[in-house]
């Protein structure tokens, strides 16, 4: 059961006796197999409907980008774009609904094992996947990489999705001229990756919110910067994972 409820794993349990523990296991095992069931047919059903719901977006869109081809009007142009923006939103609203999806499967299918995580490598690739935002908002990404590599049982490229969220997290909620420092160390039984921003930061209320997964936190960033609103973790003025 601890498997299951931690790891989605599925024992094999010895249901095959006559007496009422395995008649208990039985239960318990029949239980585990209809709740997969369940959550695979509700996953499948979530994922045929976003697909729907991207050929309705992408509709008023096409019919927007139609009318501003036909050079329209002011008043007609200012309101066919209003629809084509809208729509726009909406469809990036969809693409990262299901992009959160498509990463919970990776990390509850995922085959992990102990490995060698080089953190310098991941920092150097996300530090280069945020350069043109640093630039942008003239922001100093001040990097202190003091553990190197460390030994996990995690997937690389999702712990690389996470780290680089917080930085970009950092970016977007920070004010222009400022500084984000990036630290990662370890002591004698964790190793810890630090962002900590000069940013807006969140109301300190906003505490018990900050981890649900469907947050109505969403909120634009210094520069305009949209959100969608359904990121699993979000900004703070000081993160440690």
């Amino acid at each position: 059961m601890s498997d299951y409820k931690l790891n989605r794993i599925i024992t094999s349990l010895p249901h095959h006796f006559s007496d009422e523990a395995g008649l208990l296991l039985f239960n318990i095992h029949d239980s585990i197999l209809e709740s997969e069931k369940f959550i695979t047919e509700k996953k499948d059903l979530i994922y045929l409907l976003s697909h729907d719901l991207k050929t309705f977006t992408s509709n008023p869109q096409s019919l927007a980008k139609m009318i501003l081809d036909a050079n329209p009007s002011d008043e007609v142009k200012e309101l066919a774009k209003l629809i084509y923006d809208s729509s726009a939103e909406q469809f990036r609203y969809i693409e990262n609904f299901r992009r959160m999806l498509k990463e919970q499967d990776e990390m509850l299918n995922a085959n992990l094992e102990f490995k060698i995580i080089a953190l310098d490598e991941i920092v150097e690739s996300i530090e280069n996947q945020v350069n043109q935002a640093v630039i942008s908002k003239k922001i100093k990404l001040i990097k202190n990489i003091e553990t190197t590599t460390v030994h996990l049982k995690i997937d690389q490229e999702l712990l690389t999705r996470v780290i680089f969220n917080l930085v970009y997290n950092a970016i977007k909620f920070s004010l222009a001229d400022s500084e984000i420092y990036l630290k990662v160390y370890s002591d004698k039984e964790k190793t810890y990756i630090d962002v900590i921003d000069q940013g807006i930061g969140f109301e300190q209320h906003d505490n018990e919110k900050m981890f649900a997964k469907f947050t109505k936190m969403s909120r634009l960033g210094t520069n305009s910067e949209g959100s969608t609103g359904i990121a699993v973790f979000k900004q703070t003025n000081h993160r440690k994972t």
